[in-house]
């Protein structure tokens, strides 16, 4: 967290006495946030019956410790709403929750609930762990104990928490990781031998005993702990762990960032070459001639590569062939030294048997790209001759597991796992190199869903051809590695999706789970089709079998279990998995090859739609986007199986990944752009619906889905243009924008008439394309959708400006703004001395720059961050168009942030009721006269308009209000 300027009280409100236990953790918390906010907490107390004593909008920061209320689910969502009312708007909340109470199954869940929960009420949640015991430990949220019981510390059992820090401010909670040690560390005689101490409250690490005095103006302040037994050594290892923890994560975000921005440039400069361009143009004209899997296609297509020299099944990348380059050499087999962690989120198991080399360039991959979690290896050597017996002398601070004899692959693996502690266990073979991201995106994805029981990599040979994204289990019981030989960074293989099985070269399980199961089946030994018994397994007590394309390794195989027998092995073991699993197979497995479409991702009995638009939607840039963004989500929500085909067919990142992780395939690159035809008669008997997006998009694709598929059609055009086209007409008198109106109007009205039905963001809008006599069935959606409700604003007395919001990009824009300045805006600055107009939009023109002066403030383009400042601080929002069509999103968003606005009626236009929220004024001296008596009236009256404003939008824009609404349309085309 950032230091604070505060002009609000620091409250800290309790429920109850503290227990002398509470002492070093509400302690570490005040004085962490008393550094941050430069002033000393004021004590409240929490009573359910008559809420917090407390003025509305009178706190920039609130402290509650261990509220009862917030553990009782029918009075939590209350004590949360009246958090919420006390807070200003961009003031923060930490909330420490006590989570030791609640039994292990409960214990799975509960962090995910109040994630979902908190994240209702503020735009921003933070999640942390706090532990008191030796010291008071605060930790970012990936070492929070998802199953289990609460750690062991010295001393015996330390309560957890889960620390939140929530706000609706613009920029997202940053990570206050500290530790806080009790002064008995300060009397046992070794404090020179202590390590470094973290303490992050700005995102950087500072070392504190080595480096800097422990000052209590500057850092940690110790504090008596006279009953608590410490051990120096305790402390100093969980000092360790959470240096250790904050120094990943920072490495792997900027990993991160430099790898995305590196493949953007390199894709930007490959877009945008001549050469590609060409290229481009040469496969389109190819196509139309020469219909690609035909018999001459493929001729040509063999003697072009001969002549080339291109060979037939190598894949080449250059993300892989860098990583494998920098690890062919001859091995030195340099000391390797991994992070120790005490309580560990993940065990990772390596069972070898010989093969040294290889088990080293594992481990040292593990080392490099295992940032941003806690974990520890065990080597699981099952009786190794060769360097491995020498692997003491060279790793440090992992565990190696000698067995006395050769017990086989599997059994060793039983043998390692029931030694596991930690909440996941993961499985990778010795033959493997992981890639950046492989271990962080398999946790996250099984933090995202409880009900994930397992999820594993993507499998990358070394030169760069794919050898499984996930698996397929026909009903013979034989198996496909899905997408082998292929691409790696196909469509195809980069979304989450269920699959039957993950091979087990890298694999990820909840270790309650695993030892509910029992591990692998020992009648497998020594190996083969124990993976795919898992998997079965694990879905049979309800959980989901879960492929992650962002976890990538390289994989040489064939390492991991060289016997001669293994062909042998495997036939056996396949036909002792046939025997177990026969009813199974039977009911829901595909006969062998067939329907891969939906065996892939296990979507049978799952309808599927295919949204189309003009790009990946950039829901942070501009309304259109958002909207599309928000609508995929909700699908995937209502159980959907979601593809999505950009216009463009370009992998914009990171939207296309974001796209991704939330299990959507999404059709991108050349072969995309020249097959997408060919892919939806492929599969069109699976495709239950599509969704075209805008006219201009929608038009290119209606007729040959009309034509080949029996495929239910949604449109949905963001707003009328020719409707907004015309009203551009009416105001300029140009002959061409009448031209474009009636264009527009043709293009619109055959998509209406060709379409099952016709999706629009308004009622009033709905009522024009009825009353245009068209075919179809049309009914009006909410074009913005808010995860959190709406709270109202507060602090009015603090703020000040107006604020316009919208993208230069829209003709309406640039136009209301020339005419608020030109017409408005002298009056009202005249009237208004030091008050400030901000516009703020993308893609302002020069024109619109030139407005820049003293008053008038010109930011251009502002980031999500940027936008909630503004939001936060002004005084209200102008909304000057004089022409358009559709819901404005600028309205909606300004309402939900509790701000007064004053609009045209062309910017409220199509929200049923809004008068008696708005007053709409047209004309230029009422628009005038009507923002000097909102910006001049009480604070009173501002906060009662702001709480207006949010039941409003809380009462039609909220995510459950829209899922009923679209689960009632989606069934009426059904």
């Amino acid at each position: 967290m950032e230091k604070m300027e505060m002009n609000g009280d620091f409250i800290q409100l309790s429920g109850r006495q503290p227990e002398d236990d509470d002492a070093l953790r509400i302690t570490h918390l005040n004085t962490i946030l008393k550094q941050l906010s430069h002033k000393d907490p004021v004590p409240l107390t929490y009573d359910p019956a008559t809420g917090i004593q407390a003025v509305s909008g009178s706190a920039d920061l609130l402290l509650a410790v261990e509220l009862p209320a917030l553990g009782d689910k029918s009075t939590r969502d209350k004590c949360i709403r009246d958090i919420r009312r006390v807070i200003r708007h961009g003031g923060t909340a930490v909330l420490s929750i006590r989570t030791d109470n609640v039994s292990p199954e409960e214990h799975k869940t509960a962090i995910g609930e109040w994630d979902r929960f908190l994240n209702r009420f503020f735009v921003h949640v933070g999640l942390f762990r706090q532990q008191s015991g030796a010291a008071s430990v605060i930790l970012p949220e990936y070492t929070m104990v998802m199953a289990g019981s609460p750690v062991p510390v010295t001393g015996g059992s330390a309560p957890a928490f889960l620390l939140a820090v929530c706000s609706d401010a613009g920029e997202a909670p940053a990570a206050i990781s500290s530790i806080f040690f009790g002064d008995r560390l300060n009397k046992t005689g070794d404090n020179d031998s202590l390590p470094p101490v973290a303490f992050a409250d700005d995102g950087r690490l500072d070392t504190v005993q080595a480096r800097l005095p422990v000052e209590p103006e500057t850092q940690v302040q110790a504090i008596t702990a006279a009953d608590r037994n410490t051990k120096p050594e305790d402390a100093r290892i969980e000092a360790e762990n959470a240096v250790l923890l904050l120094e990943a994560q920072k490495q792997l975000v900027t990993q991160q960032r430099h790898q995305l921005d590196a493949a953007n440039a390199r894709l930007q400069e490959i877009y945008e070459s001549e050469g590609f361009r060409l290229l481009k143009v040469y496969y389109r004209l190819k196509g139309r001639v020469l219909r690609e899997g035909s018999p001459q296609y493929r001729l040509l297509r063999s003697v072009f590569n001969r002549v080339r020299g291109r060979k037939k099944t190598i894949v080449t990348s250059p993300v892989f062939t860098s990583t494998v380059a920098a690890d062919s050499g001859p091995v030195s087999f340099d000391p390797i030294e991994f992070p120790v962690f005490i309580n560990p989120e993940v065990t990772i198991i390596i069972p070898v048997y010989n093969s040294w080399e290889l088990t080293y360039r594992c481990l040292a991959s593990v080392r490099v790209n295992a940032l941003g979690v806690s974990y520890h290896i065990i080597l699981a050597d099952d009786n190794s001759s060769d360097g491995t017996t020498g692997a003491a002398e060279i790793i440090s601070n992992i565990t190696i597991r000698r067995n006395a004899e050769n017990t086989g692959f599997l059994e060793n693996c039983n043998l390692a796992a029931s030694e596991v502690k930690s909440p996941f266990v993961l499985f990778l073979n010795n033959d493997t190199q992981v890639l950046p991201g492989w271990l962080d995106s398999l946790v996250k994805l099984m933090h995202r869903d409880p009900q994930i029981g397992m999820t594993g990599s993507k499998l990358i040979y070394p030169d760069g051809r794919l050898q499984e994204a996930g698996g397929i289990i026909w009903k013979d019981a034989s198996g496909w590695n899905y997408g082998h030989s292929q691409d790696p960074q196909l469509p195809q293989f980069n979304y989450v999706k269920d699959v039957d099985y993950i091979s087990g070269a890298s694999i990820l399980v909840r270790t309650a789970l695993w030892n509910e199961i029992g591990g692998f089946d020992p009648r497998y030994r020594p190996a083969y089709s124990e993976d795919s018994d898992l998997a079965f397994e694990i879905r049979k007590r309800g959980y989901r079998v879960v492929y992650q394309p962002a976890s990538q390794l390289l994989h040489f195989e064939g390492s991991s279990h060289g016997s001669e027998r293994s062909r042998e092995l495997q036939r056996i073991n396949n036909a002792k998995f046939r025997e177990k699993w026969k009813d199974v197979l039977d009911r829901d497995q595909f006969p062998n090859g067939e329907d891969v479409f939906i065996a892939r991702d296990r979507s049978r009995g799952r309808k599927t739609i295919l949204v189309i638009d003009h790009y990946v939607p950039h829901f942070d840039k501009d309304a259109g986007s958002r909207t599309v963004f928000h609508y995929l989500r909700l699908l995937v929500k209502l159980g959907y199986n979601v593809k999505f085909i950009g216009d463009n067919f370009y992998r914009h990142e990171p939207y296309t990944t974001v796209l991704g992780q939330l299990g959507i395939e999404v059709l991108y690159g050349e072969h995309a752009s020249r097959n997408w035809s060919q892919w939806v008669l492929d599969n069109k008997k699976y495709i239950d619906y599509v969704w075209l997006h805008r006219p201009h998009i929608s038009i290119k694709y209606i007729d040959f889905i009309r034509k080949n598929t029996s495929c239910k059609i949604l449109y949905y055009g963001h707003d009328l243009h020719f409707m907004r086209e015309m009203r551009q007409y009416e105001l300029e008198r140009r002959p061409e924008q009448l031209e474009s109106a009636e264009k527009w109007k043709k293009t619109e009205m055959y998509l209406f008439n060709h379409a099952d039905l016709v999706l629009t963001p308004s009622e009033d809008e709905a009522v024009i394309i009825r009353s245009l006599g068209v075919s179809s069935v049309v009914h009006a959606i909410k074009p913005y959708i808010y995860d959190i409700p709406a709270v109202p604003a507060s602090g009015f007395s603090q703020r000040k400006d107006l604020l316009f919001i919208g993208g230069f990009g829209h003709g309406p824009n640039a136009d209301g703004v020339k005419w608020f300045m030109s017409d408005v805006w002298p009056a009202v600055s005249e009237a208004l001395p030091g008050v400030r107009l901000i516009i703020a939009g993308s893609n302002p023109p020069q024109e619109i720059l030139d407005m820049a002066s003293a008053s008038v403030k010109v930011p251009g383009f502002v980031t999500e961050e940027e936008l909630a400042k503004l939001y936060a601080s002004v005084r209200m929002v102008i909304i000057p168009l004089r022409y358009g069509a559709g819901v404005k999103g600028k309205t909606v968003e300004a309402l939900f942030h509790g701000l007064p606005v004053v609009s045209t009626s062309i910017g409220t236009e199509g929200l049923p009721g809004i008068d008696d929220v708005v007053r709409a004024t047209d004309d230029a001296a009422g628009f005038g006269k009507q923002v000097l008596a909102l910006y001049g009236a009480t604070d009173e009256a501002l906060q009662q308009i702001s709480e207006t404003s949010v039941r409003y939008i809380n009462a039609g824009f909220y995510v459950d209000v829209v899922e009923k609404e679209m689960k009632t349309i989606m069934t009426g085309i059904a």
